[in-house]
């Protein structure tokens, strides 16, 4: 079933009635048309606009009565989801008609296509920009990448996008700019042997390899900082260049 027609409740308010072919045990107060998630989306947008839905929802939520979310009929098509939609409504009715429901229309008009204005747009970002996710949200979505599977042929595709593609002028320039006034990646890159001495300059080790330094738990862009002076030490050693120390 791709469409479905739901229902938010009141549950503070009990009116056991049969309305448009429908028992309602609590109060409806919204009544909508929707696919996927829809149902439940009023629940984050109520805190960014002044519908009279969502401020129905907000007194409500602001007094510890969460609204129950209910999935009345599930439909195959669009349309019949819309004429359901718009026919309950009219038979509960909207409260500027002395009914039970604050939508602000009659329904049936869908949101299939629909773009939010560029001044949504705009709420919508900056709410977002500013909303801080807690430690339990951010470790769901970690896992859920660390689990997600890429299409088969995704690593064929996106190699065959960016075959013989090279930055336009512009993404040239803005890379030199990032890059203006930081050291290069590669700036003390081991050139020779690399000593390991304690802080009363006795050689410990010696290490060929970058690879080794990194194996053995040793984070080498600090070590090769210590190398060209950077920084004094790193886990408790000093690190030199054997030919520097030999000069």
């Amino acid at each position: 079933m791709k469409f479905y027609v739901y229902a938010y409740l009141d549950e503070s308010e009990r009116i056991n009635k049969n309305i448009g072919g429908y028992f309602f045990e609590f109060r409806p107060i919204y009544i909508g048309k929707g696919s996927k998630k829809r149902d439940v989306s009023h629940l984050q947008y109520r805190k960014y606009f002044d519908y009279l839905f969502y401020r129905k929802l907000n007194s409500m939520i602001n007094k510890n009565n969460k609204p129950k979310i209910i999935r009345i009929s599930y439909f195959e098509n669009e349309s019949d989801a819309l004429k359901f939609e718009s026919n309950l409504i009219k038979e509960i009715g909207n409260i500027k008609n002395n009914g039970y429901l604050y939508n602000l229309t009659d329904g049936g008009t869908g949101l299939s296509g629909f773009k939010h204005s560029p001044e949504t747009k705009k709420i919508l970002s900056e709410n977002g920009k500013n909303r801080k996710l807690t430690k339990e949200h951010r470790d769901n979505i970690s896992k859920s990448l660390k689990n997600k599977q890429k299409p088969i042929g995704f690593a064929e595709k996106i190699s065959k996008i960016k075959s013989g593609k090279s930055p336009s002028d512009e993404s040239k320039k803005k890379m030199s700019d990032a890059k203006k006034g930081k050291a290069p990646w590669n700036k003390g890159k081991i050139k020779d042997v690399i000593l390991q001495l304690d802080f009363e300059n006795n050689i410990l080790k010696e290490w060929n390899s970058l690879t080794d330094l990194k194996c053995s738990g040793f984070q080498v862009p600090n070590i090769l900082k210590c190398c060209i002076g950077e920084r004094n030490s790193h886990k408790g050693y000093i690190w030199k260049y054997k030919s520097e120390l030999v000069n």
